[in-house]
């Protein structure tokens, strides 16, 4: 009986200097988070904006950070992460992984979004993220909820795309309705084309003139009706010139 009483007396102790060393451990300085590893293609100002989230989290324990509560809150804060890894380097080291999905260009429905080149990836953009990316007019959106249709947005990109690889930078891709889009090129050239057939009809444009500014950018504004028929409204002039 003795003997009993003694084990459980032992056990009991051994148990609360367990806690009294897990507490002690837990709230040493020696795993508290002192630096972040950042791993990852990153602009200076995105590493810059990651390093200024981790400093929140300096200071706490690093064993019993919970890293699925960091990822999440870099997640809503950082919209163009794409994938997400964090590894705890003891004693105080915090490896983060990242890998960023690049805006190709910006919807604009009142509020700026950033689109990625699938169409897929799309959200509200930075003021940096947004400079220099052509702009996405008119698309059908469903009211607050900003539910696009998809292929439209899918078609703008393309639409993009197939003038960027004619050698000319787009300003913008704006349409009118389920009928018309228009493309204003840097240049100061503006396109238009019936949707149904943009993309075939930029393709005859540049067979018919040639690609890169010489060739698209030779008028001020073009109406392709369809491949084969278009009406030139204006000659470009360069700036400049009389």
């Amino acid at each position: 009986m003795h003997r009993m009483r003694g084990r459980m007396i032992v056990a009991l102790l051994i148990a609360l200097a367990g806690i009294v060393l897990l507490k002690l451990y837990l709230g040493s300085h020696l795993f508290s988070l002192k630096q972040a590893r950042i791993i990852g293609e990153l602009s200076p100002e995105r590493r810059e904006q990651i390093a200024e989230k981790i400093k929140l989290y300096k200071g706490r324990n690093l064993i019993s950070l919970d890293l699925a509560e960091l990822a999440r809150d870099m997640r809503e804060s950082f919209p163009w992460i794409k994938n997400l890894s964090m590894t705890k380097r003891l004693p105080d080291v915090l490896e983060i992984e990242l890998l960023t999905w690049e805006p190709v260009a910006v919807i604009d429905i009142g509020k700026q979004y950033c689109v990625d080149s699938s169409g897929s990836r799309v959200s509200p953009c930075t003021a940096t993220d947004a400079e220099g990316l052509p702009r996405i007019y008119g698309l059908d959106h469903d009211g607050p909820g900003m539910k696009l249709r998809c292929e439209q947005v899918r078609f703008a990109l393309d639409l993009i795309k197939r003038v960027q690889d004619a050698g000319v930078q787009p300003l913008s891709a704006a349409f009118s309705g389920d009928s018309i889009v228009r493309v204003e090129l840097r240049c100061g050239s503006t396109l238009e084309f019936a949707v149904e057939n943009a993309l075939d009809s930029i393709d005859w444009l540049v067979g018919e003139w040639g690609s890169g500014e010489e060739g698209l950018c030779r008028y001020g504004w073009v109406y392709v009706v369809k491949p084969g028929k278009m009406i030139v409204k204006e000659r470009y002039r360069c700036r400049g010139r009389s």
